[in-house]
């Protein structure tokens, strides 16, 4: 990911050897954030939350369960309670259009339960 100022002229990187610029089409991906140690067991059971969310989600279809993406933002000296973790798959629209994707988005935010104080939007 590169900011928008360096996106006509980047910068050039160290190790050009070793780097890939590929240009991908935009997906829609679902997340699901999570607190603390990110261990394989842990990464399941996310998965699993995920999945259950997103199968009963009307006009959401996951691409694939088996491309999950694990992101993890902190330090390895970050405080467990303090960590933040993301689950991520990627997902389709019902109609697979940017007007169907923006319903979806206005249907998830106008949600009266949470299950977290992460899907709550509550940032530390």
């Amino acid at each position: 990911m590169l900011p928008k100022e360096n996106e006509v002229g980047p910068p050039n990187p160290e190790d050009m050897e070793n780097i890939k610029l590929e240009k991908r089409e935009a997906q829609v991906v679902a997340i699901k954030a999570f607190p603390g140690l990110v261990t394989m067991a842990e990464v399941e059971r996310q998965k699993a939350a995920l999945i259950k969310i997103l199968n009963e989600a009307p006009g959401v279809k996951i691409f694939n369960e088996e491309k999950l993406t694990v992101l993890q933002y902190n330090s390895p000296i970050t405080l467990p309670w303090r960590r933040r973790n993301e689950v991520a798959l990627i997902v389709e629209l019902e109609g697979g259009d940017a007007g169907d994707a923006e319903g979806v988005q206005n249907q998830w935010y106008s949600r009266t339960v949470a299950l977290s104080w992460y899907d709550a939007g509550i940032r530390l």
